[in-house]
This record gives structure tokens, sequence and C-alpha cells, in this order.
């Protein structure tokens, strides 16, 4: 199986690409002639992705992993929140409806790598919800030929398929699935705040052009 480790330096080093022209040893970065572009640390604060190992699914948006935070340092056993969706419970009325979306979830990631990418709260830091669970969206490898090509946002395609409602950055439900609700016209990033804007046709909300998170829909 591909290291997703290393897939995770490649990932990273798509989105911010003036880091493939740092100097080499001995070299100023103003020697080779042309101006040098300033990394805007704003971009690299607000995206935080980790290399995990799933060890267990208990619900459609609740896991287990182990995460490898680098430099052989290890966060284990950490239950971990899929961000911004909510899924039925696999318990209650909504129990058989809850366990279809829990295997799905289990036959997408669990025993698998993936890649994780936190939510920074106001502070910079990891976000939690109110029941001490990570926040994240779950991005799983797709394999051709034992090369990574692609990732799939897990969060997104829950909501996609409607195994999932949407939520809004603070927890609180959005609307269900037959409400209808006004399409803004802009929105705030969740990663960084920036305004982004939204195709209120499509329901889309456009890529920020801060943080450089991608399109997504409301």
């Amino acid at each position: 199986m591909p290291d997703i480790t290393e897939s995770l330096k490649n990932f990273l080093q798509s989105l911010f690409p003036s880091t493939r022209n740092r100097p080499t040893a001995g070299e100023s970065p103003m020697s080779r002639g042309a101006p040098q572009p300033t990394p805007d640390v704003r971009i690299q604060a607000s995206l935080y992705h980790y290399a995990a190992d799933v060890i267990s699914v208990y619900d459609g948006d609740t896991i287990t992993v182990d995460i490898d935070l680098g430099m052989n340092l290890w966060k284990k056993g950490e239950n971990l929140r899929l961000w911004r969706i909510n899924t039925p419970e696999v318990k209650g009325e909504s129990r058989t409806e809850g366990l279809k979306v829990r295997d799905y979830v289990r036959s997408l990631v669990e025993g698998r790598q993936v890649l994780l990418r936190t939510i920074l709260d106001k502070r910079g830091d990891d976000s939690t919800e109110k029941y001490g669970r990570l926040l994240a969206e779950v991005l799983v490898p797709e394999i051709i030929d034992g090369v990574i090509v692609s990732y799939i946002n897990v969060n997104e395609d829950l909501l996609q398929r409607g195994f999932a409602l949407p939520m809004n950055a603070d927890g609180s439900m959005t609307r269900g699935m037959g409400d209808a609700a006004p399409v803004p016209d802009q929105i705030a990033c969740p990663y960084c705040g920036e305004t982004r804007q939204v195709n209120q046709a499509q329901g889309m909300v456009d890529t920020c052009p801060n943080c450089l998170d991608g399109p997504y829909r409301l």
C-alpha cells in the first residue's frame, strides 16, 4: 500500500508551490535575480493536515483514530467528529438508517490510513465539540495500480449521498432535507474568516481566495 505520509507531503507541497523553490545551502533567495514570493503564513496556519489510522467507526459521523503528528509522535485513540455534518443515530428510532450509514462509513475508512484536515478555533488550536471530540474532515485515498490518484472527502460524500444533514460551523443544524432556505451570496470561510462568494444557482461556495479551501455545497 502507498505510504500516505509521503503522499501527505506531496499533497501539502501542491498547496504551497512556492516552497518548491527554496534556495540551496549558501544561496540567497534574492541571488536568483527574480524576487521570490513571500508565503502567506495565514494560509499555512489555517490548514492542518495529519495522517491517521482509523481504528473503529462508532456511527456515521464519529470515528476513532491514531493520529501521526510527525517526528515519531502519535496521538492514540482520538475520538473524531466529522465536521459540518450530522448522521442518523445508531440507537433509538433512527437505528436502521443509522446502522446503514455507519456500515457505509466503515466500508470507506475502517482499518485504513486517511488524511485528516482539522478545524482551527479562533485561538488557532484544533477545535473540539461539546463532547471533546476533535472536529475534522476525513480524506480517503483513491488508489489505482498502487498509486494514490485522488482523495474522497467523506464529509462531502455523505452529504451528496443524502446520508447526512448539513450543520453550521458552530454545530447547530442548518435545515432539514426538505426545508427551503435562502442561499446567501457570500459566506465567511470557516477556516480563516475570509469572505467567500456563493454561486446561488448551484448552491456552491467558491474556493477561498485566502486559505484556498476548495468549493463545497451548502
